[in-house]
């Protein structure tokens, strides 16, 4: 008795083992579909090859025990088919399209020994995996949370690729378009630089004549032809200014401006700037006062660029600021020199300020039409400054006035 109650013992013991390894077989088996489906996702990248591999893996796996083999459908306009194994019924697609319960998160019985796993993204249902299994308490019990996960990790890569698709689209989209609008700019910038060609060298020629004939009539005593041969000087000047102004934009757009960088003297360069704008401050009423620190010395640059940067800048200055007061400052902190104009001029509002650096714009509409100009000044003078390695601010209220400072390196070669 006692040989037979320790067999029987043995037997249990043997059984459990048994119990055990298939156990653990199952949960090998598991995890190897879990992780066949990992890696397609992780190498998800078009969805059609995608889900069809997801079918070559569920189709693999004996463990499932497909009796009507698989089929994948991805929902869009409408539910499309991707693969279907030739067990599976006919009416497939019918069934799965007639289901009330579509937002199922769970693996659920279509009839027909079919059982459909939602494969659910961020956004929710995005398809179907359906197995032809005999579906028993069993088989379910070990295969739902497996399924569930397997669902949303391909539900989340169609997802992806899908989204992936769409912004590659946009973005060749884009491309074209920045390609298009580079075009264009390129060619509006050709244009703007032949015709302001074509436009300064009659206008030259204008001015020319116009102060030979000047000269004549003040020779020959005709006040009169002296007053309006003067005004024609002027009118011509304004208009070669402007016509300057858009060659420079132009060149500055094309990156066709090049530096020609000396060494000189700071301070001599700033009074004679102060020299050629107190006309033009003295026409509206304003002064202009110039600080220059006392150890300023000289810089490596380009000075024809520098001084056209403050003679825009002076130019704002006086036209904005009638009868007001203008400061030129200019101080060192190395290795930059820091020039400030600060007026009492009109100011603007933040709006005007967020778009007053845009090319051929003013402040304010009524100001460009007031005051007239190009609106260019400032464009201009960011894209030289910013040229010779410098950067440009501005700050401004209503009714308080403007500042511009600009901020060049000492030597530009550095």
């Amino acid at each position: 008795m006692g040989e037979l109650e320790e067999l029987r013992a043995r037997v249990l013991e043997l059984e459990a083992e048994v119990d055990g390894l298939a156990a653990s077989r199952a949960r090998v088996e598991e995890l190897a579909l879990q992780h066949r489906v990992d890696r397609l996702v992780c190498d998800a990248r078009e969805e059609s090859l995608f889900c069809v591999g997801v079918l070559e893996v569920v189709r693999a796996c004996a463990a499932l025990q497909l009796n009507q083999g698989a089929a994948l459908f991805v929902a869009g306009d409408e539910w499309v088919e991707v693969g279907r194994d030739t067990r599976m019924p006919d009416k497939l697609g019918v069934l799965l399209q007639a289901r009330e319960t579509l937002g199922f998160d769970a693996p659920a019985p279509l009839g027909d020994g079919l059982l459909a796993v939602p494969l659910v993204g961020h956004s929710g249902l995005v398809g179907a995996l359906v197995l032809g299994v005999h579906a028993t308490p069993e088989w379910s019990a070990r295969w739902a949370d497996v399924l569930r996960s397997v669902g949303r990790a391909v539900g989340t890569a169609i997802e992806r690729v899908r989204i992936e698709r769409q912004w590659g689209s946009m973005a060749r989209e884009l491309e074209v378009a920045r390609d298009e609008a580079l075009a264009a700019s390129r060619a509006k910038s050709r244009f703007l630089a032949n015709m302001s060609h074509e436009l300064r060298t009659p206008l030259n020629a204008i001015i020319g004549y116009g102060e030979m004939l000047r000269d004549d009539a003040e020779d020959d005593g005709l006040p009169s032809y002296v007053e309006d041969l003067g005004k024609v000087l002027s009118a011509g000047r304004h208009l070669l200014a402007l016509v300057t102004d858009v060659l420079d934009m132009t060149r500055i757009e094309a990156g066709h401006v090049e530096l020609e960088p000396i060494r000189f003297d700071v301070r001599g360069l700033v009074a004679g700037l102060a020299r050629d704008v107190a006309p033009r401050f003295a026409a509206t009423g304003s002064t202009l006062e110039v600080r220059v620190e006392a150890e300023i010395g000289g810089m490596f640059a380009d000075p024809t660029k520098v001084a056209q940067c403050l003679t825009n800048l002076l130019d704002n200055a006086a036209k904005f600021a009638p009868r007001g007061r203008a400061v030129l400052t200019v101080s060192r902190r190395d290795p930059y020199l820091l020039f400030s104009v600060a007026d009492t001029g009109l100011g603007m509002s933040p709006d005007e300020l967020a778009s007053v650096l845009d090319a051929f714009t003013q402040g304010d509409g009524s100001a460009t039409r007031r005051f007239g100009g190009s609106g260019l000044g400032l464009s201009i003078t960011r894209g030289l400054c910013e040229l010779m390695g410098g950067a440009m601010s501005i700050a401004s209220e209503p009714g308080a006035g403007t500042t511009v400072e600009l901020l060049l390196p000492v030597d530009w070669a550095s």
